[in-house]
């Protein structure tokens, strides 16, 4: 235990912090699935360190929006990020990624983050301009695309003019998803850009490989990366024979929701490991 902290403090804060979040921690199931299977992170345990830094008192544990508080207890397990104040009211580091949390009155009027705002769960904008919809949804977002150790670029397309393309981007990076998918959004603070995170294989506590698509789609320019950590196939030529079970859950995915993966144009990278 640190300098400071009991065992009693620690299992009575870490205790609270359990039962305040009795029907909103599941938000951080898939995260949590997810950083496991990049980085072989469970068990997953409230750290007393941070538990002493952020939770002080009643007080301080509520200073903050609840999932940023939940998050603070265990995040720095995941992959690295864990979770410091910055030096301004509502300003955190989640790792080495600066974020902010973004009041409801300055989002635009007419962004749909605003439409659907959670005070416990608020938009959170970065270092870079983007705006994602949750503190959570920003957390599996970068668990996703911050495992560079353990996922490989599988296939990956990219676009910088107008067109049947870039039309598939967009519908990749805005369509409706089902529940079941794990996915985050970021957009710009305008609107003018979509990004997303598909997490196709990683986020349930059965899958044993993890594999996202992700998208970006702006008014003329956007990319699709495949990523996983399916073991790769010896032998096996292009991306589809050399992770089959990703293949065959990115095409389901796009068959789901309209999307030619051929015409994509997806170009192999398997051969990169």
């Amino acid at each position: 235990m640190p300098n400071g902290l009991t065992h009693f403090g620690y299992v009575s804060r870490a205790l609270y912090v359990v039962m305040d979040g009795r029907g909103t921690l599941g938000r951080w199931a898939r995260a949590i699935h997810l950083a496991a299977a990049v980085a072989d992170r469970l068990p997953l345990t409230l750290c007393p360190r941070a538990i002493q830094q952020h939770f002080s008192s009643r007080r301080a544990y509520h200073k903050t929006p609840r999932a940023i508080s939940q998050y603070a207890a265990f995040g720095g397990r995941l992959v690295g990020m864990e979770l410091t104040a910055g030096a301004d009211d509502g300003d955190f580091l989640l790792g080495s990624q600066r974020v902010r949390v973004v009041p409801h009155g300055d989002i635009d009027v007419d962004h749909p983050y605003r439409q659907q705002y959670d005070s416990d769960d608020p938009v959170v904008s970065t270092a870079e301009g983007q705006l994602f919809p949750s503190f959570s949804a920003c957390v599996v977002w970068l668990v996703a695309t911050r495992a560079h150790q353990a996922i490989r670029s599988l296939a990956a397309s990219t676009s910088s003019h107008p067109g049947l393309v870039m039309d598939l981007y967009r519908s990749l990076a805005t369509s409706a998803i089902q529940d079941d998918t794990a996915h985050a959004d970021c957009a710009s603070p305008d609107g003018s850009k979509h990004q997303r995170v598909i997490v196709l294989s990683g986020a349930r506590r059965d899958d044993t490989f993890a594999a996202y698509l992700r998208v970006s789609a702006a008014s003329a320019s956007g990319y699709v990366v495949l990523g996983t950590t399916e073991a790769h196939v010896e032998g096996a030529e292009g991306w589809l024979r050399s992770a089959p079970a990703t293949g065959e859950l990115v095409r389901r995915f796009a068959r789901d929701i309209g999307v030619d993966l051929d015409a994509l144009r997806l170009v192999d990278l398997s051969g990169s490991m």
